[in-house]
């Protein structure tokens, strides 16, 4: 049983690290820096989440439930239960509840009607569209779906004042698409793949 609960705290404090360290990722992209920059953040952080099961290891490796307790002597043993702690919180209570929150979130009310289709492009063309591109192998793997595409569709109920409000702006797009349609002779295609 002791054995269990190690691998199970073990796994758990990884679980948590690497959430942390994705949300860490999410907010630094979200930033104005350069790709190049963005880059060496993504490997530092690729760094970070497979390194700590290592460190974690060779540091408790065997003594985490040692650990329910944050020790009171050093800062160092302090921060790094604290933050044992705070990634033991995130996979066993933040990520679980915020998980049931959105799975459990209804539509708006102005949603009237929610559809998805899954297209798979390989099999509607006959054949995998793979390019010559730098990662073309990546793409021969098995079980990927880049080849798939979820389409959603959502049908939405407006109140009164903005159907008229958008009647008018839709009667000028149409006619404006009407002219630029003529003029260039474009003809309309509802399915892009059957352009070939």
């Amino acid at each position: 049983m002791a054995v269990l609960a190690e691998v199970v705290l073990f796994a758990a404090a990884w679980f948590g690290h690497a959430f942390l360290m994705t949300v860490c990722l999410n907010w630094w992209y979200a930033q104005p820096i350069s790709r190049r920059v963005l880059t060496k953040i993504r490997l530092l952080v690729a760094i970070l989440v497979f390194i700590f099961p290592v460190v974690l290891g060779w540091s408790c490796g065997g003594h985490l439930r040692e650990l329910w307790t944050i020790p009171s002597g050093d800062a160092a043993g302090w921060l790094g239960g604290g933050y044992l702690w705070l990634c033991w919180l995130t996979t066993f209570l933040y990520v679980p509840v915020i998980s049931i929150v959105r799975a459990s979130r209804r539509d708006p009310p102005h949603v009237v009607r929610r559809e998805s289709k899954v297209e798979d492009i390989a099999a509607r063309l006959g054949h995998k569209p793979i390019g010559d591109g730098e990662n073309w192998r990546l793409a021969k793997l098995p079980w990927n779906d880049i080849f798939r595409v979820e389409f959603g569709e959502r049908t939405f109920a407006l109140g009164e004042h903005v159907h008229h409000q958008l009647a008018g702006h839709v009667a000028a797009f149409q006619a404006h698409l009407g002219r630029e349609v003529g003029e260039a002779g474009v003809e309309a295609v509802d399915d892009p793949l059957q352009r070939r």
